[in-house]
């Protein structure tokens, strides 16, 4: 195949209960895999600092699964999940870029929306 200079490159993320993949389509494998779980910090009842990913055990420690039976349950720490994977780790800019994101079959709209 011919590359022609005008190919766009699709970013395809599949959020699931137990992991995260992010990556461009057409390659064999994605670029980001990481559990899908937000830990947070407790200090005096508050969360004061989020870790995605949660990679070692820190005193006072909350995890949090925001995608639980295929299912968004809190789309605010997904958001901050999808900031962290497209910004952080792939540094990927989505202004002009088309994504595709993957869910459970037959999901209900409600747990569609925000």
């Amino acid at each position: 195949m011919f590359y022609s200079g005008d190919e766009i490159g699709t970013v395809v993320a599949d959020f699931g209960s137990a992991t995260t993949r992010i990556g461009l389509a057409g390659e064999d494998m994605p670029k980001f895999v990481q559990p899908t779980v937000i830990g947070s910090v407790v200090k005096d009842g508050e969360a004061a600092q989020q870790h995605m990913p949660p990679l070692s055990f820190r005193e006072n420690q909350d995890l949090s699964f925001p995608i639980r039976d295929g299912l968004v349950h809190d789309w605010d720490q997904v958001e901050s999940l999808w900031n962290y994977a497209l910004a952080n780790s792939l540094r990927i800019d989505l202004k002009g870029k088309p994504l595709l994101l993957a869910e459970k079959p037959f999901t209900q709209p409600k747990y569609r929306q925000k």
